[in-house]
């Protein structure tokens, strides 16, 4: 039995009677607490809190709950866990508002207090980019759940009609709707209704579907693009909601489509373009997009470069006919490319064919050489865009090397050196020019390579330092001197000759001209007295020419001979001592002679007879040796001589002459000179007795008889060298320290195409008297490439014939290289 609520009075009867009657107990009325958290509209168990409840169900009559809309709800079931809390079952949603709460109990009722909040749902605002085609989700509070009926009512500003098709109730916080239909551009709002909630006053945006906007690209493309990036923002996913994208131009009025249009994201979209459509002008391309109702740009996305010319100051030969423009956006097909190249030396240099080969590179054939300077490129394509021009290469100027190499009057050909010249199909004038203003014509002109031309001559060269220029299509090379042809020296001749004498005159020298346009020489005399002209010459070799002279116009003294060649003439030289008639000269004689000798020649002129010539000795030793007479002509005396009267030293003599007008004498001369003889060691430096030498040089102090033709040879320092073929040695092969020798390009490779013959010359050896064998020693160190390639020869003149004789020349058949002094021996006999 559930007591009721109130006081509860007690009376105890016995048997004789019955108590006092008294409250024994009291049931206090159940209170409800008051409760204003919120639930949600569709909560089913509702927990209610108070005081005194009843322990079981039993003890309750019931439980009324109501709602501030009015409604009642009733619990399908309760129950009662404790004397402060029961539990109520639902069987209806709670609309929006309070719920109140009465509990009924036998005998009493509780308090009514609200014991629960249903609030209001809220959404919250949101600008966000809208899909267009998909869904919304919607954010908000105290959402309600997927038992409660709910209606989310939607509003376009573009149109009218939006619901959704499905309401997906995720939590109290988020919704999500999917439309009925694609969206334009515009503001989409949204309010929701709930049983006990239909405020229309509370609808708010839940996003936007913008206008599609295009982001400006500084990145550059070509004219002929296959596909175009296409960058902005609220970019529409599905192709249904555009109907076109449209390209065109900031610097054309001409349009583009696209074959086809991929929206990748909301951002980014991948225009393809057919070759049809190319290709784009330079500048800014704009983009328009008509949608569903709304139209996007035109707006600018992306820029189509122009040509972009590298910049190249490599060195172009002037023979290269194919030029090769490289850079970046270079137009190839379909987009027109013409291709304008200038220099810098105002020449315009049309492309005979222009091959297009990539966007990176285009090939320009020039149909003539190029001239000289900066090769500038632009080009002109589609729309009327011109590049600026751009240096690409320079063609450099001719530059010639110095040489001041000596070369002979009769030289053909002379090798210049130097870099950038015109070769190939490349042409260029050679102009030298003598120092002595003659101009050399260069026939033929070799152009052999870059580096190298051979000048031909067809003329004899004029005397002087020989300055080269090269003039080619554009410019010129610098002025330079390339050679100097040396004028001609006479070697002095002290050889007597006598008044009215017409002879044949020969002139030793070098640098004599060989050649069909002779020189001309001219005899002078010291005595005084007119000039006359050497007939009849004859090049003998670059060191010898005969010509016949007259002396009968000539006045007594020495006479010197000019030869005169184009351009200079050589130094005037004694070549002969014209005696007047009735004088007697000696000609003077250093030659030395060994103490054995037994004859004599005593050489001059104005000599008589045996019977009238009288020879008076004077010798440098004592006693005066003892000479007789052999034979007396005009021109030689012969004497012979006693050796054992002979000693070191010199012997002069007078010649006395008796004649009509009395006796005639000539000045004590030097005719011979002694010496016991001796050979120097060139590796000891020692004496050998026995023998003569005749020459004996270590180049130290250098017998200045020596003559060395004008180019590589010369004398002075060894100096090591390492060639291609052999070396140069660092120390020479005497002992006295000087270190000289003589040689071709000491411590220098020697050029190998150098074509002229260069030699050096010993002084004359008179050896007529040598009573032994005669040899020719001397240390080499040679490199010498194949003969004929390179030739090294040893040759001798002979006096008989009048030629000179070869002693050595290298084979043909093998390297020459000496790695240290060879002692070379030949023999002088035959």
């Amino acid at each position: 039995m559930v007591l009721p609520r109130g006081l509860i009075t007690a009376v105890v009867t016995a048997f004789n009677g019955a108590s006092n009657s008294a409250v024994v107990a009291n049931v206090p009325e159940p209170v409800l607490n008051e409760n204003l958290n919120v639930v949600p509209s569709n909560t089913t168990t509702l927990t209610i809190t108070g005081m005194w409840l009843p322990p079981t169900t039993a003890g309750a009559l019931g439980v009324t709950l109501t709602s501030s809309a009015g409604t009642s709800i009733g619990c399908s079931s309760y129950a009662f866990p404790s004397s402060t809390t029961m539990t109520c079952t639902l069987n209806a949603v709670i609309p929006v508002g309070t719920l109140s709460a009465t509990l009924l109990v036998p005998g009493a009722v509780s308090n009514t207090v609200v014991v629960a909040v249903v609030a209001a749902p809220v959404i919250y605002e949101n600008t966000s980019p809208l899909n267009p085609y998909s869904t919304v989700v919607v954010t908000g509070a105290n959402l309600p759940g997927s038992s409660v009926t709910t209606q989310l009512v939607l509003t376009h500003t573009a149109i009218t009609g939006v619901t959704c098709t499905t309401l997906a109730r995720n939590s109290p916080s988020q919704m999500t709707c999917t439309f009925n239909k694609q969206l334009p551009p515009g503001v989409l709002t949204a309010y929701i209704v709930v049983p006990g909630y239909a405020d229309m006053s509370s609808a708010v945006t839940i996003g936007i579907v913008y206008v599609p906007e295009f982001t400006a690209n500084s990145s550059l493309i070509s004219s002929t693009p296959t596909t175009i990036n296409v960058v902005g923002k609220y970019f529409p996913v599905s192709p249904a909601t555009y109907t076109a994208f449209t390209l065109s131009f900031a610097a054309s009025p001409i349009t583009k489509t696209c074959s086809s249009l991929t929206v990748v994201n909301s951002t980014l979209m991948t225009c393809t373009i057919a070759s049809t459509n190319l290709p784009f002008p330079v500048g800014a391309v704009l983009g328009q997009l008509t949608m569903t109702g709304a139209s996007a740009g035109p707006g600018a996305f992306s820029v189509v470069s122009g040509p972009l010319v590298n910049q190249s100051l490599v060195s172009i030969p002037s023979n290269q006919l194919t030029l090769n423009i490289l850079g970046s956006f270079l137009p190839v097909a379909p987009a027109p490319a013409n291709l304008t190249i200038t220099s810098s030396s105002g020449i315009d240099m049309p492309c005979s064919t222009v091959n297009r080969v990539s966007g990176a590179q285009i090939q320009c054939t020039q149909t003539s050489y190029l001239p000289i300077g900066n090769v500038s490129a632009s080009i002109s394509t589609f729309a009327g865009f011109v590049s600026t021009p751009v240096i690409i290469g320079v063609v450099l100027a001719p530059v010639i090397d110095f040489n001041s190499g000596s070369i002979g009057p009769s030289t053909t050909t002379l090798r210049i050196n130097g870099t950038n010249f015109p070769v190939s199909t490349a042409t260029g004038n050679v102009t030298i020019v003598s120092s002595s203003n003659v101009t050399v014509a260069c026939q033929p002109t070799t152009l052999v390579s870059a580096t190298q031309i051979n000048c031909g001559f067809a003329s004899l060269l004029p005397i002087g330092t020989l300055t080269a220029r090269i003039t080619t299509k554009g410019g010129s090379s610098n002025n330079v001197t390339v050679a100097i042809v040396p004028a001609p020296v006479v070697f002095e001749n002290t050889v007597l000759i006598l008044p009215n004498v017409v002879r044949v005159l020969t002139l030793n020298g070098t640098n004599m001209p060989v050649w069909p346009q002779t020189p001309t020489v001219v005899i002078s005399s010291t005595g005084g007295g007119p000039s006359q002209p050497c007939t009849g010459v004859t090049m003998v070799s670059t060191a010898q020419l005969t010509c016949t002279i007259n002396t009968t116009l000539l006045s007594p003294g020495n006479l010197t001979a000019t030869v005169n060649v184009l351009g200079g003439s050589s130094k005037p030289s004694v070549v002969l001592i014209l005696v007047a008639a009735g004088f007697v000269v000696v000609q003077p004689d250093t030659t030395v002679y060994s103490t054995t000798l037994t004859t004599l020649t005593i050489r001059g002129v104005g000599f008589g007879s045996v019977g009238n010539t009288n020879v008076s000795l004077t010798s440098s030793f004592s006693p005066r040796p003892n000479a007789t007479i052999v034979s007396v002509d005009s021109t030689t005396i012969v004497l012979a001589l006693v050796p054992s009267t002979l000693q070191p030293g010199t012997l002069s003599a007078v010649v006395n002459v008796a004649g009509i007008l009395g006796m005639a004498s000539s000045n004590l001369t030097v005719i011979a000179r002694f010496d016991t003889g001796f050979k120097v060691n060139a590796t000891r430096g020692s004496s050998q007795v026995g023998s003569f030498s005749f020459l004996n040089e270590t180049f130290t102090n250098a017998d200045p008889r020596w003559v060395l033709d004008p180019g590589y040879w010369s004398i002075g320092p060894a100096v090591a060298a390492s060639c291609d073929v052999g070396t140069d040695p660092a120390q020479d092969h005497t002992s006295d320290g000087s270190n000289f020798i003589a040689g071709v390009s000491i411590g220098v490779c020697t050029d190998p195409y150098y074509e002229n013959y260069e030699y050096i010359y010993s002084p004359a050896v008179n050896g007529h008297w040598a009573s032994g064998s005669m040899t020719l020693l001397f240390y080499r160190w040679l490199g010498a490439d194949y003969w004929p390639m390179f030739e090294a020869a040893v040759e001798v003149w002979d006096l008989g014939s009048q030629q000179w004789l070869p002693l050595y020349v290298n084979p043909e058949d093998q390297l020459v290289e000496d790695t240290e002094w060879v002692l070379e021996s030949y023999p002088l006999d035959a």
